[in-house]
């Protein structure tokens, strides 16, 4: 947990996969089979950037993310509704 990084449970191996904090602001790729945890993966990200008032740019064409994490009055924008 500490040392400045982002934790990440992955489940299926039971192990922590931890982000650097300067590394947050990179680009990241999550490819896996289906049902391996991507989107709760993606969701605990989300979280923690959103917990430390930080920017994200999320593609999400299914609009998964769009209810949980859009917020208005914070100024969000959504490129291609």
């Amino acid at each position: 947990r500490g040392g400045g990084e982002m934790g990440r449970h992955w489940y299926e191996l039971g192990k922590m996969m931890r982000i650097p904090e300067l590394k947050g602001a990179q680009q990241f790729q999550i490819m896996c089979d289906t049902g391996v945890g991507k989107t709760q993966l993606i969701v605990q990200m989300l979280c923690q950037i959103q917990a430390r008032g930080e920017s994200a740019i999320v593609y999400d064409p299914a609009c998964e993310y769009l209810q949980r994490f859009y917020e208005k009055d914070r100024g969000d924008i959504v490129l291609n509704p």
